[in-house]
């Protein structure tokens, strides 16, 4: 029996995501940690590159109410800042409303009608000020 070999197919060209080093993403999740206080616990993970991730995948985890938020994509110049954006939504959706009702009422908003505050645009800025951007050369 004779096996038939397939031709080996180049993968599409697409855009290419910076590696990001190990001591970078620390930050970042040290800034989120910091800026979600008590009550959230962020995760940040990479994947992919030699001597650090080109990839992120973010977990941040509501111990109150148990909801959890998942976001994944290329590292790139604005992945900081949509990080940062998505935190701030969620910890603004899930801390509670101050009203005389009480701690259980919290404000209700469309998560995607939030936009990323300019202290934590600042904080994204200064965490990827220095990646290098990449593109394809004109033909």
């Amino acid at each position: 029996m004779k096996l038939k070999r397939k031709a080996l197919r180049a993968r599409p060209a697409k855009l290419l995501a910076e590696e990001v080093p190990v001591a970078i993403q620390d930050a970042l999740q040290d800034q989120l940690r910091a800026y979600l206080g008590r009550g959230f616990t962020p995760v940040l993970l990479g994947s992919g590159g030699r001597d650090g991730s080109r990839r992120y995948h973010l977990q941040i985890h509501h111990d109150k109410s148990g909801q959890f938020l998942e976001l994944h994509g290329d590292f790139n110049s604005r992945c900081a800042e949509d990080i940062f954006k998505v935190a701030h939504q969620m910890k603004t959706l899930l801390a509670p409303a101050p009203s005389a009702l009480g701690a259980n009422v919290r404000l209700i908003a469309r998560i995607t009608d939030l936009p990323c505050p300019e202290p934590l645009r600042k904080i994204a800025r200064r965490l990827t000020g220095n990646a290098r951007h990449f593109q394809f050369a004109d033909d």
